[in-house]
């Protein structure tokens, strides 16, 4: 399954290689339309290749997704986080009943009814 998993990546590599080398011309990436120049009275103008600009949108997209997904699912953790403590002292409370209830008893037989 390992090199199943590699032989996918090597693919996948290879084509993102390849489609970065097919879009090496140059796009103009202007700040504001040019309708809104006249208002704002300045342009930021810069050139970049193609798939640099591609790149840079999937890593933020990419980025958006993580963060999203994270505070999506933060609730979630927050519980089993609460529910992993509540077990740990119900199992704790167990544990010091079920030592009182066994004070007095044999310790063989303590530990008979402790595994049953």
């Amino acid at each position: 399954m390992r090199y199943i998993l590699y032989v996918f990546l090597g693919v996948l590599v290879a084509f993102l290689v390849s489609l970065s080398v097919a879009n090496m011309h140059p796009l103009t990436l202007n700040l504001l339309p040019d309708g809104l120049v006249d208002a704002f009275g300045f342009q930021h103008t810069s050139m970049f290749p193609v798939f640099v600009v591609v790149w840079v949108a999937f890593a933020i997209g990419l980025a958006m997704g993580y963060i999203i997904e994270y505070l999506r699912e933060w609730g979630h953790r927050r519980q089993a986080a609460r529910q992993a403590n509540d077990l740990k002292q119900l199992e704790r409370e167990v544990a010091r009943v079920k030592g009182q209830r066994d004070e007095g008893k044999d310790e063989i037989l303590a530990l008979v009814d402790e595994n049953s």
